[in-house]
Protein backbone atom coordinates (compact mmCIF):
# COMPACT_ATOMS: atom_id res chain seq x y z
CA UNK A 1 0.00 0.00 0.00
CA UNK A 2 1.29 3.45 -0.99
CA UNK A 3 2.46 5.19 2.43
CA UNK A 4 0.75 8.51 1.40
CA UNK A 5 -2.38 6.98 1.09
CA UNK A 6 -2.09 4.76 4.35
CA UNK A 7 -1.66 8.19 6.14
CA UNK A 8 -4.38 9.66 4.79
CA UNK A 9 -6.61 6.60 6.09
CA UNK A 10 -4.70 6.70 9.28
CA UNK A 11 -6.27 10.07 9.89
CA UNK A 12 -9.68 9.26 9.03
CA UNK A 13 -9.60 6.83 12.29
CA UNK A 14 -6.78 8.36 14.59
CA UNK A 15 -9.38 10.26 16.91
CA UNK A 16 -9.86 6.04 18.02
CA UNK A 17 -6.46 5.63 18.58
CA UNK A 18 -4.72 6.03 22.01
CA UNK A 19 -2.36 8.32 22.86
CA UNK A 20 0.90 6.39 22.26
CA UNK A 21 -0.66 5.37 18.57
CA UNK A 22 -0.80 8.89 17.60
CA UNK A 23 2.40 9.87 18.59
CA UNK A 24 3.81 7.38 16.78
CA UNK A 25 2.02 7.78 13.73
CA UNK A 26 2.86 11.64 14.18
CA UNK A 27 6.56 11.27 14.47
CA UNK A 28 5.85 9.04 10.99
CA UNK A 29 3.47 11.17 9.12
CA UNK A 30 6.54 13.39 8.87
CA UNK A 31 8.05 11.47 6.53
CA UNK A 32 5.51 11.05 4.33
CA UNK A 33 4.03 14.50 3.80
CA UNK A 34 6.16 15.37 0.75
CA UNK A 35 4.31 12.59 -1.14
CA UNK A 36 1.07 13.67 -0.03
CA UNK A 37 -0.35 17.01 -2.18
CA UNK A 38 -0.16 20.11 -0.31
CA UNK A 39 -4.23 20.86 -0.92
CA UNK A 40 -4.59 17.72 1.25
CA UNK A 41 -2.25 19.20 3.91
CA UNK A 42 -4.59 21.58 4.13
CA UNK A 43 -8.09 19.75 4.01
CA UNK A 44 -7.53 16.61 5.53
CA UNK A 45 -3.81 17.05 7.55
CA UNK A 46 -4.21 20.32 8.91
CA UNK A 47 -7.48 19.32 10.48
CA UNK A 48 -6.11 16.31 12.31
CA UNK A 49 -3.30 18.21 13.40
CA UNK A 50 -5.44 20.73 15.05
CA UNK A 51 -7.36 18.44 17.17
CA UNK A 52 -3.89 16.98 18.93
CA UNK A 53 -2.26 20.59 19.05
CA UNK A 54 -4.79 20.67 21.80
CA UNK A 55 -3.50 17.27 23.45
CA UNK A 56 -0.52 18.02 25.95
CA UNK A 57 0.43 13.92 25.85
CA UNK A 58 -0.04 14.48 21.58
CA UNK A 59 1.47 17.91 21.40
CA UNK A 60 5.26 16.88 20.47
CA UNK A 61 4.52 14.57 17.79
CA UNK A 62 2.13 17.09 16.71
CA UNK A 63 4.51 19.31 16.36
CA UNK A 64 6.89 17.52 14.09
CA UNK A 65 4.72 17.12 10.74
CA UNK A 66 3.10 20.88 11.37
CA UNK A 67 6.71 22.34 11.41
CA UNK A 68 7.46 20.23 7.99
CA UNK A 69 4.34 21.46 6.84
CA UNK A 70 5.34 25.70 7.32
CA UNK A 71 8.72 24.93 6.09
CA UNK A 72 7.49 23.87 3.03
CA UNK A 73 4.77 26.01 2.70
CA UNK A 74 4.95 29.50 1.02
CA UNK A 75 4.36 32.76 3.05
CA UNK A 76 0.86 33.11 2.03
CA UNK A 77 0.40 29.49 2.76
CA UNK A 78 1.42 29.91 6.27
CA UNK A 79 -0.67 33.04 7.39
CA UNK A 80 -3.70 31.90 5.35
CA UNK A 81 -4.03 28.36 6.38
CA UNK A 82 -1.48 26.81 9.10
CA UNK A 83 -1.00 30.03 11.50
CA UNK A 84 -4.45 30.49 12.91
CA UNK A 85 -4.28 26.73 13.58
CA UNK A 86 -1.10 27.12 14.98
CA UNK A 87 -0.95 30.39 17.25
CA UNK A 88 -2.37 28.37 20.02
CA UNK A 89 0.49 26.55 20.46
CA UNK A 90 2.67 29.83 21.59
CA UNK A 91 0.26 30.62 24.44
CA UNK A 92 -0.60 27.26 25.61
CA UNK A 93 1.37 25.13 28.22
CA UNK A 94 3.95 22.84 26.75
CA UNK A 95 5.75 19.53 27.76
CA UNK A 96 9.40 20.48 27.80
CA UNK A 97 9.48 17.99 24.69
CA UNK A 98 7.27 20.68 22.67
CA UNK A 99 8.88 23.44 23.80
CA UNK A 100 12.21 21.93 22.98
CA UNK A 101 10.72 21.44 19.70
CA UNK A 102 9.44 25.05 19.12
CA UNK A 103 12.71 26.19 20.12
CA UNK A 104 14.75 23.95 17.89
CA UNK A 105 12.30 25.08 14.85
CA UNK A 106 12.13 28.99 15.85
CA UNK A 107 13.87 30.05 12.78
CA UNK A 108 11.32 28.42 10.73
CA UNK A 109 8.50 29.86 12.38
CA UNK A 110 10.16 33.42 12.40
CA UNK A 111 10.82 33.38 8.83
CA UNK A 112 7.10 33.31 7.75
CA UNK A 113 5.28 34.55 10.87
CA UNK A 114 4.47 38.11 10.45
CA UNK A 115 6.41 41.04 12.63
CA UNK A 116 3.07 41.65 14.41
CA UNK A 117 2.54 37.70 15.40
CA UNK A 118 6.27 37.75 16.43
CA UNK A 119 5.58 40.39 19.31
CA UNK A 120 2.31 38.87 20.57
CA UNK A 121 2.62 35.45 20.55
CA UNK A 122 6.49 34.25 19.86
CA UNK A 123 8.15 36.48 21.88
CA UNK A 124 6.13 35.65 24.97
CA UNK A 125 6.72 32.16 24.11
CA UNK A 126 10.20 32.62 23.68
CA UNK A 127 10.66 35.30 26.83
CA UNK A 128 8.58 31.98 29.16
CA UNK A 129 11.17 29.59 27.89
CA UNK A 130 14.19 31.76 28.94
CA UNK A 131 12.27 31.66 32.55
CA UNK A 132 12.37 28.00 32.83
CA UNK A 133 14.15 25.98 35.24
CA UNK A 134 14.14 22.44 33.07
CA UNK A 135 17.66 22.13 31.63
CA UNK A 136 16.44 20.59 28.27
CA UNK A 137 15.05 24.10 27.35
CA UNK A 138 17.64 26.10 28.73
CA UNK A 139 20.16 24.26 26.67
CA UNK A 140 18.29 25.63 23.65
Amino acid sequence: MEPAVHALQYLDVIQMKDSTHKSHFYHSLQGTLFSIPKKLWFQHVLPSLKTELQSPEVLAAALQPLLFMIEESTVEEYQNEILPVFRTVFSMPKSVQATVTLLENLDIIMKKTPKSDIKADVLPMLYSAFESTTPQIQVK
